[in-house]
């Protein structure tokens, strides 16, 4: 598989590009995913490859994610590092270009998309997770919905792994 093994704390790093949507959104889910079902001793960052420091979520992904009952009103951005990228178990890419950059920063870096947890035969297993900014709610509603099916998979798995 694509992990090695667990270590605890596990770190898991979500990136996308502005560090302002899809990144804080797969955190904020992963992190609510975890504390429900028990899965112990994951720490959970984001970043993005060309994000501006310190700004806030985007609107609509605070409303989306407000309306699954995350709170992402403290969210601020970062750029991603090489230091974050070294100090992560596992980078989890929104598309492939993220994941080529975390590679070009770090080519012994654990990368995957986020989408490679899905199910054979899903039809989104191994796509990039679009890009919602500029988008309206409704477009921001299903970006949200495939990070959340997207992240339970993966961490579905990383629990599965660490208990068996």
């Amino acid at each position: 598989m694509w992990m090695a093994e667990p270590v605890s704390p596990l770190r898991l790093l979500f990136v996308c590009t502005g560090n302002t949507c899809r990144s804080p959104m797969a955190e904020a889910r992963a992190r609510a995913w975890a504390a429900a079902e028990g899965l112990e001793a994951v720490v959970f960052e984001s970043a993005g490859t060309s994000a501006a420091e310190g700004a806030p979520a985007s609107d609509p992904a605070v409303r989306v994610a407000a309306a699954g009952g995350l709170d992402l009103s403290t969210h601020r951005s970062r750029q991603l590092t090489a230091d974050l990228v070294r100090t992560a178990d596992l980078v989890i890419a929104m598309t492939a270009r993220h994941g080529a950059e975390v590679a070009r920063i770090d080519p012994d870096a654990l990368v995957i998309l986020a989408t490679s947890a899905l199910p054979d035969g899903h039809p989104g297993r191994g796509q990039d997770l679009p890009d919602p900014f500029g988008g309206d709610d409704a477009v921001y509603q299903s970006t949200w919905d495939s990070i959340c099916e997207s992240v339970e998979a993966l961490l579905a798995t990383i629990s599965r792994k660490r208990s068996g």
